[in-house]
């Protein structure tokens, strides 16, 4: 299902083909036996399981386009909320968090402006609803320290220079690793 979200998105640039939508529904059925291993399927940690195919599938939309599917990433908040707020309760991080992380991304943009694209802050702050504030320090370092050592190890072993850093890759990689390992 969601490879056809992907083809919708990339469709106009004609990169993908059906080679391409089977390998990209086989890595989610992947990332959803990977969760069952991990968590063993609990409707309680279910919520974590959306995101993680959410961002793999806007990782993939923007690495062939620049862009974030903003209407595919509220659908799946909505969707991760109604299961999050479930099971655990409503609390006022909830909305501390997001509205901390507004204010500092449009100030940073306002001293640094075109440093980078709002589609990360977009997933960033609705990730911030379901995460603590350990996590998300812990998912920008972890994702920020991947972008870096991409882009210095990258050139040195093709070639060839980074022009634009495809940053929700780095993010999804941080989200698994940390809901994986801490």
């Amino acid at each position: 299902m969601f490879s056809f979200i992907c083809f919708y998105y990339i469709k106009p640039l004609n990169f993908l083909n059906y080679k391409k939508i089977f390998l990209i529904e086989s890595s989610h059925w992947l990332l959803i036996l990977l969760f069952y291993a991990h968590f063993s399927f609990k409707l309680s940690t279910s919520y974590l399981l959306i995101m993680w195919i959410t961002s793999f599938t806007l990782s993939i939309i923007d690495s062939f386009t620049l862009l974030v599917a903003t209407p595919f990433l509220y659908l799946s908040t909505v969707l991760t909320g109604i299961l999050y707020f479930c099971y655990h309760p409503l609390t006022y991080q909830q909305f501390l968090l997001p509205a901390f992380l507004l204010c500092f991304f449009y100030l940073l943009d306002f001293f640094l402006p075109k440093s980078f694209g709002f589609g990360e802050v977009k997933i960033l702050l609705t990730w911030s609803i379901f995460l603590t504030y350990q996590d998300m320090m812990w998912l920008l370092f972890i994702s920020s320290l991947l972008g870096i050592l991409f882009m210095l190890l990258y050139p040195p072993l093709t070639q060839r220079h980074v022009k634009l850093l495809h940053f929700v890759f780095f993010l999804t990689v941080a989200l698994i690793l940390l809901s994986h390992y801490f």
